[in-house]
């Protein structure tokens, strides 16, 4: 393959943590409709094969269903069992052979099916297709999830596909969820243990991680104040919607706007002094909840996880997190630190 000045790292290997490709040539999905066909996936072997003997870094498949009723059309391919697992081995042993990397692409069509038994969040059709879906129960929608890692795990063990699984932190609770819960459980618990009658946070206007702290103090029945940074002039609107309209509705006491830039630890600090000489008593909690005891949430999320592994058989190469304020990481690094040194 040959390289070029425009893309100088185009030919570079690249190491994603869970797997390494030979280059940055990626090969983005295309259905060719050979999974559904008689002997159809020797000719997608060949079809594949042709593209890694050509050096691609990573191939992606067409789209695979993870269950019936999510299938692209009638017949259409899914991956369910083992057995159709098998009839994929050829594919990837093809591509395996000459030397490249193959990612299947697990695909649930939903509203944009085309047959009779689509299925979607709601009943509202798409304006492509010929059917009004069923609207999927909450327990449905579970069992879609399962489908999906099903379909994953089959992926993975029975086809040697590269796998990434994924860690759902997003239904924790807190209206809605995610990595900030796991640090509230632990900062939360602190200022009630010190006694404090208000928590003080900061971030930016429509801040996720504001708006779970807010949630979290009105549970405990706590109040709660603001410090916003407005890091784009002009963006803070206190009737802005989203999560400013959340704030709103969960009660949030007071919002200070200050400057992009601001010393926001400072800024949080005066109004808990505020609060002091009014004999009330208040507990700051950093931004996106990370320091120490924050980070305890993803000390017991490493532990949790080190569980799930180890009761369902898993093994992973690698973990790749998100990093903005560091806790979600921090945690993890700090677990495996600690169970290094044992």
């Amino acid at each position: 393959m040959a390289s070029t000045a425009h893309y100088p790292h185009l030919n570079r290997p690249l190491d994603l943590g869970f797997t390494s490709l030979r280059n940055r040539v990626l090969m983005g999905s295309m259905h060719v409709g050979l999974e559904e066909a008689p002997g159809g996936m020797q000719r997608l072997a060949a079809f594949y094969a042709e593209r890694a003997r050509g050096e691609v870094g990573l191939i992606v498949t067409g789209g695979i269903a993870p269950n019936e009723r999510g299938r692209g059309s009638e017949g259409g391919a899914v991956l369910v069992s083992e057995h159709e697992a098998q009839r994929h081995r050829v594919v990837t042993d093809a591509v395996h052979a000459e030397g490249g990397k193959i990612a299947l692409q697990i695909l649930h069509f939903g509203r944009y099916a085309d047959q009779p038994a689509l299925v979607a969040p709601s009943a509202l059709p798409a304006p492509i297709s010929r059917f009004t879906p069923h609207a999927l129960s909450a327990d449905e929608v579970q069992q879609t999830i399962a489908d999906y890692a099903r379909c994953a795990a089959l992926a993975q063990l029975c086809l040697l596909y590269t796998s990434v699984w994924i860690k759902r932190d997003d239904q924790l609770g807190l209206f809605p969820g995610g990595n900030k819960t796991r640090k509230l459980e632990f900062l939360v618990a602190d200022a009630l243990a010190q006694g404090a009658d208000t928590l003080i946070t900061c971030g930016a206007p429509q801040s996720n991680h504001c708006r779970i702290t807010l949630a979290a103090a009105a549970r405990e029945g706590l109040q709660c104040r603001f410090v916003i940074e407005e890091r784009v002039s002009g963006s803070f609107d206190e009737q802005a919607s989203g999560n400013h309209f959340m704030f709103r509705l969960l009660g949030v006491e007071q919002i200070t706007v200050v400057p992009g830039g601001s010393n926001m630890a400072a800024a949080m600090q005066q109004v808990a002094d505020e609060l002091a000489a009014q004999g009330r008593k208040a507990y700051i909690v950093p931004g996106g909840g990370s320091n120490a005891i924050g980070g305890l949430g993803y000390v017991a999320c490493a532990q949790e996880m080190q569980q799930q592994w180890f009761e369902q058989g898993l093994h992973f190469d690698s973990v790749v997190v998100g990093s903005g304020s560091s806790g979600t990481h921090g945690g993890p690094v700090s677990y495996t630190h600690l169970r290094c040194r044992r």
